[in-house]
């Protein structure tokens, strides 16, 4: 078969680049990804973003007014685009991954290590853009003042607030604080704790993919500063690194949770400190069953 023909093998389509290049939008110039695809009434093709953007009123290659109230979708181009090897999203970002079908394109782009985190999880003030697979590199180098505590399945750390101040003071209405950070099980894990609306919040952060963390389970104690053997205890799994704070706090779930009045009463020492420890251990593997044992 010539070169310049379109191949087939298991499934995928090579495409040769004049061909592809028939294949962009002409107004976005980016390579169509996934469904839904349209067309002018001529057959030009855009895509389903530039389509619904009011500014574009005609065909872009034909100049033919476009009919958004009954568009037309191009099922040909749809399929070849979905047995099409596309790069990933983050291309950008360095990856060199180029996946097909689009459904395993979403999976590895949920999953991609070059992928961007939505916020930097490490300091709630950080302004960059962070991916996943550098935010160590990140930390080092934007926020030195957080310490590796090293390779550890159980960390024993304090938070300190400033002397006199309490958790219901005026202006520590949404304090927050540096986080201690460990590796453990080949990944790297952090607390986050802060105070909103009169409740402190604290959860394990995990540089891992929200699938991922199903494999873990965390325990924060917080120790009573008048009685060692009385604490309180939470145990869940680590969060994701691709939620923000704000979605922890809204969802409410696998964080500790407690009014600001009952911590500065039971928790606080008077030397100002919270002491506390975390620790991350892996589920068991579900053995399953046999008759034969």
């Amino acid at each position: 078969m010539d070169s310049s023909q379109t191949k087939k093998d298991n499934g995928l389509i090579n495409v040769p680049n004049k061909e592809a290049l028939d294949l962009e939008c002409p107004v976005c110039l980016e390579g169509h990804r996934n469904p839904p695809i349209y067309q002018c009434q001529n057959g030009h093709l855009i895509c389903s973003r530039c389509i619904a953007r009011p500014e574009i009123t005609v065909c872009p290659s034909c100049r033919h007014e476009l009919d958004k109230n009954n568009k037309i979708r191009n099922i040909v181009a749809e399929k070849m685009i979905n047995h099409m090897p596309q790069p990933c999203k983050y291309e950008d970002k360095g990856c060199p991954e180029r996946v097909f079908p689009a459904e395993k394109r979403e999976l590895h782009e949920k999953e991609c290590p070059c992928r961007a985190l939505p916020k930097c999880p490490i300091v709630q003030s950080c302004r960059e853009t962070v991916t996943f697979k550098d935010l160590l590199d990140h930390m080092k180098t934007a926020h030195p003042e957080v310490q590796p505590l090293g390779n550890r399945g159980t960390v024993r750390a304090s938070k300190i607030l400033q002397p006199g101040k309490t958790l219901t003071c005026k202006g520590n209405a949404n304090v927050c604080w540096l986080p201690h950070v460990f590796e453990s099980h080949g990944l790297l894990f952090f607390d986050k704790m802060l105070v909103k609306k009169g409740i402190l919040f604290m959860w394990i952060y995990a540089n891992a993919t929200p699938e991922e963390t199903k494999d873990f389970v965390c325990t924060i104690q917080i120790l009573d500063t008048k009685d060692q053997n009385h604490s309180m205890t939470f145990k869940g799994k680590p969060v994701s690194v691709d939620k923000t704070v704000e979605d922890v706090i809204k969802e409410e779930e696998n964080c500790l949770m407690l009014p600001v009045g009952l911590v500065d009463k039971q928790f606080w020492r008077i030397d100002n400190k919270l002491q506390f420890s975390m620790e991350v251990t892996k589920r068991a593997q579900k053995r399953k069953w046999s008759w034969f044992g």
